[in-house]
């Protein structure tokens, strides 16, 4: 235990009906019990890049008075800094921002409203099928699993609602997912606590980040289960962790790849 957090690695995530098991070298090592799920979208639920992408393109295309990015433009000047601006927790127009201070000077008053256009082209993009988005489905069978079981489930991105309303629903998750909590409803991205305030201690966050499961750790979520690919993220995770001070306990399950849950 340190600073009242607990930390599992786990083999598996073994869901029975009313509970989940915590499996780790062969051995069931806990049982997790839960009231309600918060849950990140991209990297959780479904891979979203090319979406994503081709709505910046859309909002660098207006900022640049109705140029078009070209792909090659794209995959040397832009695409690199996404990573970057997502890391970062920042909200959807600072995103923006970052990409187009490298190459265009912008009029702060015109980023709010080419961030909204450009959310909005992205939902359109998605909804008529010309980018792709792809489910994570061992995480979207558990959800629908625990929501069949009375589980109350939200959806907490950095995604505008618009777009990621469209990408739950390319999902098949959208009679499951009972609220969206995108930026509009906070001022702080992840990793500060503010996405996960709402929800009670005894709550089950799901979260495929460092930044994403601080926060939800910060704000005081009962379980976390994160799943964190590499050695690399994992010592930033245990860095990141040695620095929060939390007043009631925590525990955190860390698996290395989604295919890890299983059903019984």
């Amino acid at each position: 235990m340190h600073n009242h957090i607990s930390v599992t690695y786990a083999d598996e995530l073994v869901i029975q009906p009313g509970r989940m098991w915590v499996r780790f070298m062969d051995r069931m090592v806990c049982s997790l019990r839960f009231d309600g799920v918060a849950t990140d979208g991209d990297g959780t639920l479904y891979e979203s890049n090319e979406a994503i992408s081709e709505t910046f393109k859309e909002g660098l295309r207006h900022l640049k008075g109705g140029i078009k990015v070209s792909d090659e433009e794209w995959r040397q000047h832009y695409a690199p800094l996404i990573p970057q601006g997502w890391a970062w927790g920042k909200t959807w127009e600072e995103k923006l921002r970052i990409l187009g201070s490298q190459r265009v000077v912008m009029k702060e008053s015109t980023v709010s409203e080419i961030a909204a256009f450009a959310a909005e082209i992205g939902s359109q993009l998605v909804e008529s099928n010309r980018v792709r988005v792809t489910p994570i489905e061992p995480v979207c069978r558990m959800l629908r699993r625990l929501h069949a079981g009375g589980e109350n489930i939200t959806l907490v991105t950095g995604t505008p609602t618009t777009m990621a309303q469209a990408f739950v629903k390319r999902a098949d998750l959208h009679g499951a997912i009972k609220e969206i909590r995108g930026p509009e409803a906070y001022l702080n991205g992840k990793p500060h606590p503010e996405p996960f305030a709402p929800f009670a201690p005894n709550a089950l966050a799901l979260e495929d980040s460092v930044n994403g499961i601080t926060s939800a750790v910060s704000a005081g979520i009962g379980t976390v289960i994160g799943c964190l690919q590499g050695e690399t993220s994992r010592l930033k995770f245990k860095t990141a962790l040695a620095e929060l001070e939390l007043e009631r306990p925590c525990r955190v399950v860390i698996i290395s790849r989604w295919e890890a849950i299983r059903e019984e």
